[in-house]
C-alpha cells in the first residue's frame, strides 16, 4: 500500500510505515511541507 503522510503527523510514520513494507513518504520529504491541502 502507498501513503502520503501529511505535515501533521511525524516524519518518523513515514519510516516506520516504510520499514513494515509500505510505500510511504512525508510531504516534507517531497518538498511540499508548506503546501496547502489543495495543492497536496
Amino acid at each position: 500500500m502507498r501513503f502520503l503522510v501529511d505535515a501533521q503527523l511525524p516524519p518518523a510514520l513515514a519510516r516506520w510505515l516504510t520499514e513494515h513494507g509500505h510505500e510511504a513518504s512525508h510531504v516534507f520529504d517531497i518538498g511540499l511541507g508548506r503546501a496547502g491541502d489543495l495543492e497536496i
